[in-house]
């Protein structure tokens, strides 16, 4: 069996306020991420990208697609 890495994307979960005091989620993904990047790397951005949002960054994920095959 071979695992091969096909995607990787960075995703970035914010709440706002959708009137009424209702808070929900939104999510800004970015694709085509460098596989050399690490996962620190991949917060700081995420970090500094967020600061710049007026939505409240909430949670950085990190999202990975394998092929498994024979």
């Amino acid at each position: 069996m071979t695992a091969t890495s096909i995607s990787r994307r960075l995703q970035m979960v914010t709440t706002y306020d959708a009137g009424n005091g209702q808070m929900k989620n939104g999510r800004l993904t970015f694709g085509n991420i460098a596989a050399s990047a690490t996962d620190e790397q991949l917060f700081t951005a995420a970090e500094a990208l967020g600061s710049l949002q007026e939505r409240t960054l909430k949670e950085i994920v990190k999202v990975e697609a394998t092929l498994l095959s024979r």
